[in-house]
């Protein structure tokens, strides 16, 4: 399973790169499949992946002798953290509503849980908390990053080659409910899609 999440993180990466340097079609569909993947990988099977239980010994209790309660709760919460972060990323990057909410609240509670694995790593050493904070740096950074991001930068670069289409979601920004604004976007929309 740490395969695929580093296939499905490496791929979100770079797919997030493509959109935002070149315009390729299909790109925003991998980018929403890879992301919703990766976080459904973590608000699923967090307890197995960060502590490396494959999904065929799932069922095996010999799997859980050398894991306590209170570390599978914890992964089980980093996952929902996790979750958090990269539905935020995702909302902020396409301009959907509650992108940078989502943001707020999952870098805020990883400050929060990320207290206990410090603690425990300075005190033990043990590889699981190294992973694991490795995990909470990768995605509090990015998360950090995408949360200091206006929305107007975010626009401007992924649609640089379109200036008018830039002013008019610049404009729906301040303004979303504006009919005829909504219907400038649509039509420039399908310009720059029959280019």
């Amino acid at each position: 399973m740490k395969q695929t999440e580093k296939i499905l993180g490496i791929f979100a990466f770079l797919s997030i790169l493509l959109e935002l340097l070149y315009d390729y079609p299909y790109v925003p569909e991998l980018i929403i499949l890879s992301c919703f993947f990766l976080s459904l990988l973590y608000f699923f099977f967090s307890f197995l992946l960060l502590n490396d239980i494959r999904l065929r010994n799932v069922f095996k209790k010999e799997s859980y002798k050398k894991i306590s309660t209170i570390r599978i709760i914890g992964t089980i919460a980093a996952g929902v953290v996790f979750f958090i972060i990269l539905t935020g990323i995702l909302f902020k990057f396409f301009n959907w509503p509650g992108g940078n909410y989502n943001l707020y609240i999952g870098l805020m509670l990883l400050l929060g849980i990320s207290i206990i694995p410090i603690i425990k790593f300075l005190l033990t050493k043990a590889p699981f908390y190294r992973n694991l904070l490795i995990r909470f740096f990768v995605i509090g950074a990015i998360g950090i990053i995408f949360f200091s991001l206006s929305p107007e930068l975010l626009i401007e670069m992924k649609y640089r080659n379109y200036p008018d289409y830039i002013e008019i979601e610049k404009a729906l920004l301040k303004d979303p409910y504006n009919e005829t604004l909504i219907k400038k976007a649509q039509e420039e929309r399908i310009k720059m899609n029959s280019k």
